[in-house]
């Protein structure tokens, strides 16, 4: 419960209450599932903790699209070498077949600064 809360909170922009939610939610269930990972990067990202949200992006084994694309959304604003825009088309694709940036408009922020700041970044890295 606390993990979803804590996502609701990251589309509202309340990433600092959010942060501390899925921390919480980790302590109380020391074996928590990969997705948990998710929550907590994009908590960071919204919070423009970017060196966080790569370390908690970068422990989830096999990221969705999503996670994936959160996690190139960060390397991009910390300026860090990415993956070749063929490459990430890739493995968007490869994960679901219908993926097409146009998903991205999709994804329920509740402030806009925060969606246009997340298309900018994936700008950046290449995948728009």
């Amino acid at each position: 419960m606390l993990a979803e809360m804590a996502d609701a909170l990251s589309w509202q922009g309340n990433a600092e209450k959010a942060i501390e939610q899925i921390q919480r939610a980790k302590k109380i269930n020391p074996k928590y599932p990969e997705w948990y990972e998710w929550s907590l990067g994009f908590a960071y990202f919204q919070n423009r903790q970017y060196e966080e949200a790569v370390a908690a992006l970068e422990k989830i084994a096999d990221p969705p699209n999503n996670a994936y694309l959160l996690l190139v959304a960060s390397q991009a604003l910390l300026k860090r070498a990415i993956p070749p825009h063929e490459e990430i088309m890739q493995r968007l694709l490869s994960k679901g077949l219908r993926w097409t940036p146009e998903h991205l408009e999709e994804f329920p922020f509740a402030k806009p600064d925060d969606q246009q700041r997340f298309l900018d970044a994936l700008r950046l890295a290449g995948v728009l």
